[in-house]
């Protein structure tokens, strides 16, 4: 099962009930709200240029 390998520390009946509703969100997405235009004064960035432009947050620092 996915789940397991994804959430080792529940039970793979809660890990699988996890997947599933995530799985959800594919047919059903979270609606769009204007929070980050509120918060930030500007509108939300797409998740793949979020991404591009904190590719470098997610790598090792290996010079400490």
């Amino acid at each position: 099962m996915a789940g397991t390998g994804l959430f080792p520390d529940v039970s793979a009946d809660i890990a699988g009930g996890i997947v599933q509703a995530h799985g959800g969100f594919v047919k059903h997405p979270e609606p769009v709200t204007a929070t980050v235009q509120r918060l930030c004064g500007r509108p939300a960035l797409p998740f793949a240029q979020w991404a591009r432009d904190h590719t470098n947050d997610f790598r090792a620092d290996t010079t400490h």
